[in-house]
């Protein structure tokens, strides 16, 4: 008894700790709907030590002829606390991956069974997310569809609890039964922290579907955008790589070719669906999403020992344009550039353009700066941009001038042998620009 004693002083639980970044709730959550603690009491010791810890190894061990032999001798068991931490078996068994255990116990119980939540907020559905049990999620939804808004930890459902975890297989299911987050119960900012989850767990696959379904709404966040996340993260846009025989080929013998191509990169795609949603907006306000929201610290009002903290401005430390910059992440500036090519002349705080900030942080952003068709940075400038960024300015004689006075300013901080370099059309940077120039000319004589 003594054993039996000093198990029944520990706390029996599964806690899933929190990721490192999880969000804010927006409101204070609700009482969590626990099971019955008829059995944690003092007077219920012998009990507990007699029903719920025999029931609880069982669950853990998925051992379902021991637990059916307890619930045939106390049926009420099925539904109650049988852990410090407000837990029931179900949410024992759901934190394994014992699929037939789970699948009798959900046999017996009721659907408002289901929903019954833990001290940490979480219904058993919440931790077979967390864990990646989609076999045993699947058994649970199918018993009762509501739990997958029913929240957990952190205000969260666990669809977002999934993709928090890198969940990659929980996150494909349980996306899947939500109607593509479209139905009542589901927020904005679930959608947000959904595809900003998705993208820093390299889950593009749901990312795309999301952003397809929400694209304006999603694109457009001013806040939280989810370009700050790609900006950050430079290896994403590597893609899957021709095999070394075409990559030899194409530097010997250079032009189109029949081959397997480089795997479209995803994170490029999701890049490019936001950035041309983000490039229709005003240019304050285009700016506003590209330097994010403002860094703010915690100061004292005074040299007062007793003085309060307040918060203070410190400027804005996550602009996404620097932050790339500074690491390296050439692939991505690419895309901003390619619609929005007077980006090249931002400056942050001390004043200085994304090529100070790279050469501080020894990156090597002009020699690198290629796309998929190997333009570089001069031969972006002399593209013929988008229409809406040509209308800037009235009138062709004015937009063929700033044009050429654009190309010159770029061409006069590249390295010399840039300027002649071939792109994979064999172009030079100048063929294109005298398109430009000769289109803009003729427009002007048109008139």
């Amino acid at each position: 008894m003594t054993g039996s004693n000093s198990a029944a002083k520990k706390d029996h639980s599964i806690i899933i700790s929190p990721p490192p970044h999880p969000p804010h709730p927006v409101s204070p959550p609700p009482v969590p709907s626990l099971p019955s603690d008829v059995y944690l009491s003092e007077e219920q010791r012998e009990n507990y030590i007699d029903i719920c810890l025999p029931l609880y190894e069982a669950a853990l061990k998925g051992d379902w002829r021991v637990a059916q032999g307890i619930i045939g001798r106390y049926p009420q068991v099925i539904n109650v606390s049988i852990t410090k931490n407000y837990e029931t078996a179900l949410h024992i068994a759901s934190s394994t991956k014992d699929t037939h255990f789970v699948e009798e116990l959900v046999k017996l119980m009721e659907p408002e069974d289901l929903k019954l939540q833990n001290r940490n907020w979480n219904t058993a559905l919440c931790l077979a997310a967390a864990a990646g049990n989609v076999k045993v999620a699947v058994i649970m939804v199918k018993r009762e569809p509501k739990l997958l808004q029913k929240r957990g930890n952190n205000n969260m459902p666990p669809l977002l609890m999934a993709a928090l975890f890198g969940q990659k297989d929980m996150v494909a299911y349980l996306y899947s039964m939500t109607n593509d987050m479209r139905d009542d119960g589901w927020t904005d900012t679930d959608r947000i922290t959904l595809l900003h989850s998705c993208i820093s767990a390299n889950l593009y696959d749901v990312a795309l579907k999301l952003l397809h379904h929400h694209k304006k709404e999603l694109a457009l966040a001013t806040d939280k955008n989810a370009l700050h996340v790609l900006a950050r993260n430079p290896s994403v846009f590597e893609g899957t790589r021709q095999p070394i025989f075409w990559r030899l080929l194409d530097k010997i013998l250079p032009g189109p070719r029949l081959g397997p191509g480089e795997k479209k990169c995803q994170a490029l795609e999701i890049v490019q669906i936001i950035w041309r949603e983000v490039v229709k907006l005003k240019d304050d306000d285009i700016w506003n999403i590209i330097r994010g929201p403002p860094e703010m610290k915690k100061v004292r009002e005074s040299n007062h020992p007793a003085a309060k903290y307040i918060d203070r401005f410190a400027g804005y430390q996550s602009r996404l344009l620097f932050v790339a910059a500074a690491l390296g992440n050439t692939k991505f500036l690419i895309e901003l550039l390619r619609l929005c090519p007077e980006l090249i002349w931002k400056i942050d705080d001390k004043d200085r353009t994304i090529f100070h900030v790279a050469v501080l942080h020894r990156q090597d952003l002009v020699t690198s700066f290629k796309d998929t068709d190997d333009n570089n940075i001069l031969h972006l400038a002399a593209v013929k941009p988008e229409q809406s960024r040509l209308d800037i300015v009235s009138g062709a004689a004015l937009q063929m001038q700033r044009e050429i006075l654009w190309f010159k300013e770029v061409e006069s901080v590249v390295h010399p042998s840039l300027r002649e370099k071939m792109n994979k059309q064999w172009f030079t940077e100048h063929l294109p620009f005298c398109i430009v120039d000769g289109y803009l000319s003729l427009t002007i004589l048109g008139s």
